[in-house]
C-alpha cells in the first residue's frame, strides 16, 4: 500500500483526509510541489489535485504558461518517480487525464484507492455554492450571512451529481479498495487514519498530528445562509427530477448505495 489515491468529488472533506492520511502514510509528500519553472504553481502541492486544470489567473509570467496536456503529461510522470505517496483526486480530473489518452497509464500504476463519499447532496451542494460566493474553499474568514440564489444551487446541484454518479458507478473502471462515508469521519486525524486499513498500529501507539485548522468543517451553513429552509427544499425537488440506479435517497442523504469496486 506505498502509493495511495484519496478519490472523491469536491467539498468532501478529501483535503482534511489527504493531509490527515499523508501525515501518517507518507508525510514528506506534503511538501513536494508542482515544478517551478511555472511561478502561479510553486505552491501547488503536486499530490493534491495533480491533475486539477491550469490556473494562470494571478500569474504575471505568461510566457511560462504551460498548455494542459503538457501540464497533465509532467504531473503523471513526476508522480510515478515516487515510490510512497498519498495522492487526493476529485474525479473530474480522471476525465481530465481520458481527455488526453492517459487514463490507462494512470491505471497501470498500482494505487491503493479509497472512495471517499459524501451522501448528503444538499450539503456537499451547499458547501460548493458558499465557497464559489465567498471564494473561500479552505480559509473560511467570511463568517457574513448570505443568500445563495437558486440558479446557484442548481448548477452545483447537478455538478455534485454527476461526479457523484461517476464515482458511485465507477464510469472509469478503477479499482476501488475501500469506500469511505464524509458522514463517517470523525475529524479526528488518529482515528480516520486508525480506521482506514492502511493502519497496522494500535490507536494509543500513533503519534498526534498537527492538521490545520482551515482543512477542517467548514461553518455551519444553518448560521451562515440565509435561505437555508428554501434551498433545502428544492434540493428535495431537483433529486426528485433526477433518475438514480445506484442507490436511493431518503430526504438528501444517498442510502441502499451500490459502489461498483471493480475489484479484478
Amino acid at each position: 500500500m506505498n502509493k495511495v489515491q484519496v478519490l472523491s468529488n469536491a467539498r468532501c472533506g478529501s483535503s482534511y483526509l489527504f493531509h490527515a492520511l499523508s501525515a501518517y502514510h507518507s508525510p514528506d509528500i506534503l511538501n513536494k510541489f508542482m515544478f517551478d519553472d511555472i511561478p502561479v504553481l510553486r505552491n501547488r502541492r503536486l499530490f493534491s489535485e495533480t491533475f486539477k486544470k491550469l490556473d494562470y489567473s494571478f500569474d504575471t509570467h505568461k510566457d511560462n504558461n504551460l498548455p494542459e496536456e503538457e501540464f497533465i503529461r509532467r504531473n503523471l510522470e513526476l508522480i510515478r518517480q515516487h515510490e510512497k505517496y498519498v495522492l487526493k483526486t476529485h474525479v473530474y480530473e480522471i476525465n481530465t487525464l481520458k481527455k488526453y489518452n492517459l487514463l490507462d497509464e494512470f491505471k497501470m500504476i498500482d494505487h491503493y484507492r479509497i472512495v471517499l463519499l459524501r451522501k448528503n447532496i444538499f450539503e456537499s451542494s451547499l458547501s460548493s455554492a458558499v465557497a464559489s460566493i465567498k471564494n473561500e474553499w479552505t480559509m473560511h474568514k467570511n463568517m457574513d450571512t448570505i443568500t445563495v440564489p437558486e440558479q446557484d444551487f442548481r448548477d452545483v446541484f447537478n455538478f455534485q451529481f454527476h461526479a457523484m454518479t461517476a464515482l458511485v458507478d465507477n464510469t472509469y473502471e478503477l479499482v476501488y479498495n475501500e469506500v469511505i462515508s464524509y458522514e463517517d469521519l470523525s475529524f479526528w486525524p488518529r482515528k480516520d487514519f486508525y480506521n482506514t486499513k492502511l493502519c497496522n498500529d494500535n490507536i494509543d501507539a500513533l503519534k498526534k498530528v498537527q492538521i490545520r485548522d482551515r482543512l477542517y468543517k467548514s461553518p455551519d451553513k444553518k448560521q451562515t445562509v440565509s435561505n437555508y429552509d428554501e434551498l433545502y427544499e428544492y434540493c428535495l425537488e431537483l433529486i426528485s427530477q433526477k433518475s438514480c440506479d445506484f442507490g436511493k435517497f431518503e430526504g438528501t442523504m444517498l442510502t441502499e448505495v451500490n459502489v461498483k469496486m471493480n475489484d479484478k
